[in-house]
């Protein structure tokens, strides 16, 4: 299990950035692990009301298939929105999207 929070407070001199993230992974007897984890985050524009909010979360499983080599499948959903934005950083006000992506992977470590 761990976890993270960050601050980005650059007044009115650039975007102020804030998130946090939280995961936990379980192993499996024997060559699997699984996992989940969760990413939220809010971005502050300069002067016109640019507000950007965005939130992911992933459900991951990881084998091992050797020395310094594994495979991973996962699924991830994430979304975010803007709003308050009168044409400024963004160029659209109100706008929200999401998606999700499946995905697998060779992970090499040396």
């Amino acid at each position: 299990m761990g976890g993270a929070y960050a601050e980005n407070d650059n007044g009115n001199l650039a975007p102020d950035e804030e998130g946090w993230s939280l995961g936990v992974t379980y192993d499996i007897e024997g060559p699997w692990a699984i996992g989940f984890d969760t990413y939220q985050g809010e971005w502050n524009g300069v002067g016109n009301g640019d507000k950007a909010e965005y939130e992911a979360y992933q459900l991951i499983a990881n084998r091992d298939l050797g020395a310094g080599v594994s495979w991973s499948i996962y699924a991830v959903y994430a979304e975010g929105t803007v709003n308050a934005d009168l044409g400024g950083t963004f160029g659209n006000a109100n706008t929200s999207v999401e998606g999700t992506l499946i995905g697998t992977s060779v992970n090499l470590y040396f």
